[in-house]
């Protein structure tokens, strides 16, 4: 909140005498206006800094969709709304590790915290399976293909709003993980509630769900298969109540091997092939 708040200030006092100054003195007013819940939110605990933080979050999500209409000085107009294509597809590539990366440390912490049994190490095995299968899902020909999207697009912002909201499902869904394997590796033959049944495969499925956006609204293609993973994963949820935790990871992970030899078999290409392809 600090550093975009600032950086945004300090951009628009330098050009504050170029029409460009608007473009951050649009954005510092609207991270001001979040401040408020983040700060609250700072000073409660449980429900309450949740709901303000959402807050926050919707805030700074909304305003940017809507190009931070500010009081007196109007939304920034579209032609200002300039993007290098590299640095966005570099920056969502690095939201994603980032995520997978905590989900690697959570599963190792856990392992290492915990004395080791095989039903431990058989839940660290398919955590760290499933985290890298997620990290093939989405590595899988984007980092040559996001950039070009963006560069080539009619109106690049749109492309690049679009493809936030699908990262932001899929880093939603890598947080998600980052909890499930937590739970996982703790409890690894504890009989699954519904409610961590939802946690389990939810995170992997919204992760899917995000992708398939990405390639439906960016890559002008809807990803089918990442949308049957989903309805399976949809569709499995309610017979997965009640088998210990552990199986319900392996369900999960045998969903995601499924997809990953799709893409193997009708992609034509092999893990670690570099150039463009024609899926997403």
């Amino acid at each position: 909140m600090a550093i975009n708040l600032g950086r945004s200030s300090v951009v628009a006092l330098a050009l504050r005498h170029d029409d460009l100054g608007l473009r951050p003195l649009r954005a510092a007013f609207w991270f001001a206006v979040s401040a408020a819940p983040w700060l609250a939110g700072a000073e409660v605990e449980g429900n309450a800094r949740l709901a303000l933080w959402s807050a926050a979050i919707a805030i700074e999500y909304v305003s940017a969709l809507l190009r931070w209409p500010t009081p007196g000085i109007g939304p920034t107009p579209p032609k200002l709304l300039n993007l290098a294509s590299e640095h966005f597809a570099e920056r969502y590539r690095q939201f994603v590790i980032i995520a997978l990366g905590e989900t690697v440390v959570t599963i190792g912490t856990n392992l290492h915290d915990r004395d080791f049994s095989l039903h431990r190490g058989t839940a660290f095995t398919m955590s760290f399976g499933v985290t890298g299968l997620l990290f093939w899902i989405y590595f899988h020909r984007v980092r040559e293909k996001l950039g070009p999207v963006f560069s080539g697009a009619p109106d690049p912002s749109v492309r690049n709003r679009e493809a936030g909201i699908a990262h932001l499902l899929m880093v939603i869904g890598l947080t998600a993980l980052t909890t499930s394997v937590d739970m996982v590796i703790t409890e690894p033959t504890r009989t699954a509630p519904a409610s961590w049944v939802a946690v389990i495969i939810g995170g992997p499925g919204l992760f899917l769900a995000g992708h398939a956006l990405l390639g439906r609204r960016v890559f002008a293609r809807v990803a089918a298969p990442r949308l049957i993973g989903v309805g399976m994963l949809i569709a499995v949820g309610p017979a997965l109540v009640g088998l210990p935790v552990l199986a319900v990871t392996g369900v999960v992970a045998a969903v995601l091997i499924a997809l990953v030899s799709w893409d193997l078999r009708y992609s034509g290409i092999k893990p670690g092939d570099q150039g463009l392809g024609h899926r997403v």
